[in-house]
């Protein structure tokens, strides 16, 4: 049975932030990858939300969410959401993030010290690939009176369902033909919803130079998820030297690992009662 998932918006620093929200009980929290937003995740919200309390807000300048004032960056998307869940009267014990969501989520936990992390597909680009990305990967969207930028964008997803990244057309994901075209609209019209909101944030993921230090502070039980059809599978061998609450795994299954962290979570509730 499906559960009722509801929606709202806070404003934070004069940004209205959105969300979706379902459940009860653990509460946890759920960052989208880029240009998506938080519709991607309701399959998680359906397979959770039964059992716990889950939310999951559109990142600053994705799907609903406004830019906030000022420089975007991966820090100030992190501190925006901390500040959101201030005043949503949020504490969430367990946090996911997906790509552009890990990244900001290593950049939430010194706040909030959740107490388990599922960390998928956390990008570690080199200094080399930041400056590559930052001046290919984002091609100019600009409007032009015969509509060549709207074939631009669509070259641009279509592209990227084969190549990463999606002007590398020499590297191809193995056993990938055509994308269906279909699927290539949905993309759009999902990275769209934002009116062009998201590119400052993805620009901001892919600067962030941050990844080893926040990993080396992170604390309580963390999984970083590399899934092998992942297009960043290869970032696991850019990690550094891991502490011993942190482990890798490339089974690529999200969802069995927040079970666990939420079986962890009961089990360490119950032995303290």
């Amino acid at each position: 049975m499906s559960i009722r998932i509801d929606r709202a918006l806070t404003q934070i620093d004069g940004a209205w932030v959105h969300h979706r929200e379902a459940g009860a009980g653990c509460q946890v929290l759920l960052l989208h990858q880029s240009p998506q937003h938080s519709a991607a995740l309701l399959p998680l919200f359906e397979a959770l939300g039964h059992s716990a309390h889950i939310m999951a807000p559109d990142l600053p300048g994705y799907g609903l969410s406004d830019l906030p004032p000022g420089r975007i960056s991966v820090q100030s998307m992190a501190m925006h959401l901390v500040k959101w869940l201030e005043e949503r009267g949020l504490c969430p014990t367990i946090v996911y993030g997906i790509h552009t969501g890990a990244l900001v989520a290593l950049e939430l936990a010194a706040a909030i010290r959740p107490e388990s992390m599922v960390l998928d597909g956390l990008p570690l680009f080199t200094a080399d690939e930041r400056k590559q990305l930052g001046e290919h990967y984002f091609p100019d969207l600009t409007p032009v009176a015969d509509g060549t930028h709207l074939v631009t964008l669509w070259r641009r997803f279509y592209d990227q369902f084969r190549y990463f990244p999606w002007y590398a057309t020499d590297r191809p994901f193995p056993g990938r033909g055509a994308p269906d075209p279909a699927a290539v609209q949905a993309a759009i019209d999902e990275a769209m919803i934002s009116g062009g909101r998201c590119w400052a944030g993805y620009r901001a993921a892919i600067a962030y130079e941050l990844v080893s230090a926040r990993v080396a502070q992170l604390r309580g039980s963390v999984t970083l998820l590399y899934r092998p059809d992942d297009p960043l599978h290869a970032h696991r061998l850019k990690l550094p030297k891991l502490p011993a609450n942190i482990c890798v795994s490339e089974d690529g299954d999200a969802l069995r690992h927040l079970r666990l962290a939420l079986a962890a979570g009961h089990h360490s509730r119950n032995h303290d009662q």
